[in-house]
């Protein structure tokens, strides 16, 4: 009479078990996509050309950032450029040099 259930419970086990199945493939689908995009910035990044940082413009960090090694790496020297001339505009606007 026990044995009645045993059929419910092996097609439970079964689905389960091809459910977890299914998850673990897409799981290996989705790191080899990951690996993939991280293989292609990494590869992008090796071959940017640093820009320079123009001479003739004023390295200004934006105020309370003075100074600080965090604005220093977090900025690109473009991205600082650019960020001075944003500050520059901003001052200019406000009429304070």
């Amino acid at each position: 009479m026990w044995f009645r259930g045993s059929s419910d419970l092996e097609e439970r086990v079964r689905k389960l078990e091809t459910a977890q199945k299914e998850l673990a493939m897409e799981w290996e689908l989705a790191y080899e996509k990951l690996l993939k995009l991280m293989g292609r910035i990494a590869k992008r990044t090796a071959s940017e050309v640093p820009v320079e940082p123009d001479p003739d413009v004023e390295q200004a960090a934006p105020p309370g950032t003075e100074g600080s090694p965090a604005f220093q790496r977090i900025l690109t020297p473009r991205q600082r450029h650019l960020q001075n001339q944003v500050l520059r505009r901003r001052q200019l606007r406000q009429g304070t040099t």
